[in-house]
């Protein structure tokens, strides 16, 4: 046991060593504010002041960084491509029976009906809330096919398992309890025993795919894509010779310290080989066609080596899937509030609509050919330092990469419509001066009022028709000058804070003023999105963006009418917009131009097919 802890030590020492090559190897310098998935490369020009706080006068502040009455970014904006507010598609839920057979049929405007079933339902609810639970559990079943492969036996006893438990708190120096609680926080919304059983599955996955073998060249084919094996053979080794010496008898005195010391610490092997194994071998029902109760498939047999095939069409081998009933009764479904449960429908209706539209309209990508585009972006971003989960899941706010592959499914098939020159330079130039400050994702100076819907006042309930009565109230008295709109933003801001604590705890009040920032903003335009959950996936569900059509149609000063967002209802004052960083030029924004464009482009074109298509009243 002296030489395994001898070999611990020195992987510890090595897996150090490749954490700061991987940083030194992939670390870039700062972007700009704006879109963080886009290289902006900006040449010197004239640098406007970087923003203030707003702080006790808003107007005071826009002022001193734009410049008095500066209008000037009126010029950047064009409402020819703006989905407005108030025509943006809806859904009306309130007749919706959730426990029927047919939630609700919608109607295309050539007839065609889509119905959105229970089984459809059902397993929308299972991707979108049982992300974590799919993964682990698609992951094992990857997992046991290459146990097999490899002549090992798979998982552990529930005595090795509550042994492992012990040694893994005792290798990241926490007390049993502080560990538990940690493993809570990582399956969050899930009862202990789901997330228990999460980890557990997690944890023998991995163990099956380092299997006992002489060298990390011989190392599942995953394993060996997932990770820079030229340079992290070393480290490989020392893994599997830490794990050689312990697999034969996981009783043996100290193996689970040196098992529980050589899984714990290493962040990459939690991330990067389930996501590869994901990535190569496992779809969904958005992707292609399934069994009917199946929500995932996965491939079991051996992966075709010389390219990366749709996991449906993998040749060699056999597949399972995980059903509905593998998932949904281990989820807190009775637990769904109706604000969540009404906008997990709306984008079930969002999905069937728009891929029925694009069938319709002959423009639909094939799942094969979406498959392909994905991968060639997963594989892109694979090598980077954060890698395509945190770009998609944590700055573009996807749910999950299977939500983003279909949704980028929709998205590539509407540019089929596209006027076949608009990658030309005069259109692109043009696109780019009349939407310039999207582009470069400027900064507006402005003020918002939020009408929550949560009765903060009564019983916790959504009652939207109180926060818009309420927000009209308040709007007609500012117009009047009954009321000052910045002292009531203060004055009212303040007081949510304090129901929120009073009524939802210290930390949905702590998460609403950081987010919120008492309705001052003064970011980017694309960072000032993200605070009112019209991030790319927001934006992509709704199509209206209420701070694209506050910089576009309010002048300096006006109050907005009062807009519905999925927060609440706004009011917003626009003091002016400008640019916190060095302006560029239009050679410096052609990717980010193209990108805008289609963007825009599809917004327009989704929000015209969403409204119409008519809900059908079935008797």
């Amino acid at each position: 046991m002296k030489q395994i802890l001898i070999v611990l030590i020195a992987t510890l020492l090595v897996v150090s060593a490749y954490m700061f090559y991987s940083s030194a190897k992939t670390s870039s310098p700062k972007r700009p504010k704006g879109r963080p998935d886009l290289q902006q490369q900006t040449r010197p020009g004239k640098v406007r002041p970087k923003a203030t706080a707003l702080a006790e006068s808003a107007k005071e502040a826009a002022d001193e960084f734009l410049g008095e009455d500066d209008d000037s970014w009126k010029a950047m904006v064009s409402a020819e491509t703006l989905v407005l507010i108030e025509d943006a598609w809806s859904l009306d839920v309130s007749g919706v029976d959730f426990d029927a057979d047919v939630l609700l049929t919608m109607e295309l405007p050539d007839g065609t009906r889509v119905e959105i079933t229970q089984t459809d339902w059902q397993k929308y609810l299972c991707i979108s809330l049982g992300q974590q639970l799919i993964a682990s559990e698609s992951f094992a079943i990857a997992a046991r096919s290459v146990a097999a492969e490899y002549d090992e036996p798979f998982g552990m006893t529930d005595e090795e398992w509550a042994n492992y438990l012990v040694a893994a708190a005792e290798a990241i120096q926490f007390p049993m309890e502080n560990y538990l609680a940690r493993i809570a926080r990582l399956y969050k919304g899930y009862s202990q025993e789901t997330a228990m059983l999460a980890r557990r599955r997690q944890i023998e996955s991995l163990l099956a795919y380092f299997p006992v073998v002489q060298d990390a060249y011989l190392l599942p084919m995953e394993v060996q894509t997932a990770v820079d094996i030229g340079y992290e053979a070393q480290y490989l080794n020392m893994l599997n010779g830490n794990l050689r010496e312990v697999r034969a008898d996981y009783g043996a005195e100290g193996a689970m310290a040196v098992l529980a010391n050589s899984i714990e610490p290493l962040a990459i092997i939690y991330t990067k080989v389930p996501g590869e194994v994901a990535f190569r071998r496992c779809w969904t029902f958005l992707d292609a066609e399934l069994p009917d109760d199946a929500v995932v498939g996965c491939f079991t047999g051996n992966l075709v080596t010389d390219s990366v095939l749709p996991p449906w069409l993998q040749p060699d081998g056999g597949f399972e899937y995980l059903s509905i009933d593998d998932i949904l009764p281990k989820l807190s479904v009775e637990n769904l509030e109706p604000l969540e449960r009404d906008k997990f429908l709306k984008e079930l209706v969002w999905h069937r609509v728009l891929n029925a539209t694009q069938v319709a309209e002959n423009i639909a990508l094939s799942p094969e050919e979406a498959w392909g585009r994905y991968a060639e972006e997963f594989i892109e971003r694979a090598d980077t330092k954060l890698g395509i989960n945190m770009i998609i899941s944590g700055w573009k706010g996807y749910p999950s990469l299977d939500h983003y592959r279909a949704v980028c499914r929709v998205f590539e098939g509407a540019s089929n419509l596209f006027p076949e020159n608009w990658k030309t330079e005069d259109v692109q130039r043009g696109f780019y001066d009349s939407h310039r400050i999207f582009v470069e994702s400027w900064s507006p100076q402005a003020e918002i009022i939020l009408f929550s819907p949560r009765r903060l006042d009564g019983d916790l309930s959504v009652d939207w028709e109180y926060a818009r009565t309420t927000g009209e109230q308040v709007r007609e008295q500012i117009i009047s000058g009954e009321l000052e709109f910045s002292a009531y933003r203060n004055r009212h801001h303040a007081e949510l804070k304090e129901l929120f604590r009073e009524r939802m705890g210290a930390a949905v009040a702590s998460d609403f003023e950081e987010t919120f920032r008492e309705g001052l903003i003064g970011d980017t335009v694309y960072n000032q999105q993200a605070m009112l959950k019209e991030h790319d996936y927001g934006l992509m569900m709704d199509l209206g963006s209420v701070v694209r059509n506050a910089i576009v149609r309010l002048d300096r000063g006006e109050i907005s009418p009062l807009w519905k967002s999925p927060i609440g209802y706004l009011l917003i004052k626009v003091h002016g917009v400008g640019l916190t960083s060095l302006e560029g030029e239009w050679e410096d924004f052609r990717a980010a131009t193209r990108e805008e464009y289609k963007r825009v482009m599809f917004y327009k074109w989704a929000n015209e097919a969403l409204t119409a298509a008519k809900q059908v009243v079935v008797n």
